[in-house]
């Protein structure tokens, strides 16, 4: 206590009752959440205070309208693959009803392939593309979000077994 006021690390404690009112304050310079939370942490404190102002910020409509458009994403670009089961994109989905989904997708065909297993083991996956290179052949590269059954050893061995060249396409 300092002057008939609390005191926390140099800020003044503010009661419920006055929050709202220097939130409002505070916020309206529209400053942001960031800088608004700096302004506050040199003189001010409450429990909750930084949930508090991020709310008032993204409640702010002036702001949401205001507020830097976020920067593109640079999409990756893939040359067209020369035929069929050149180039595969694999990943997993699920779960779903107690399954999961692995989704395959030819990239010259836009084919798609679902298989359904109940885990997303290296050994599932080698099963399902065992069957699947059967049919339409071995492919050229094989594309995967680098999960642990796509990056295992064994998965690996697989690939340099069948598919044309040994490494695959990150």
């Amino acid at each position: 206590m300092k002057d008939d006021k609390l005191i926390w690390s140099e800020r003044v404690i503010i009661p419920s009752s006055l929050r709202q009112i220097l939130l409002n304050d505070m916020h309206a310079e529209h400053l942001g959440i960031v800088k608004t939370k700096h302004l506050a942490r040199m003189y001010l404190w409450w429990p909750g205070i930084d949930v508090d102002i991020k709310n008032q910020v993204k409640e702010c409509l002036s702001c949401q309208e205001n507020a830097k458009k976020p920067a593109d994403i640079q999409q990756a670009k893939w040359s067209w693959p020369a035929g069929p089961s050149k180039r595969l994109h694999l990943d997993f989905a699920g779960p779903y009803e107690g399954r999961m989904f692995l989704a395959i997708v030819d990239a010259y065909f836009k084919y798609l392939e679902i298989v359904s297993t109940k885990t997303f083991t290296s050994s599932n996956t080698i099963q399902a593309l065992r069957h699947l290179f059967s049919h339409f052949g071995l492919p050229d590269h094989i594309v995967t979000d680098n999960g642990a059954q796509f990056t295992s050893n064994e998965f690996g061995t697989f690939l340099r077994r069948n598919t044309h060249y040994s490494k695959m396409a990150d």
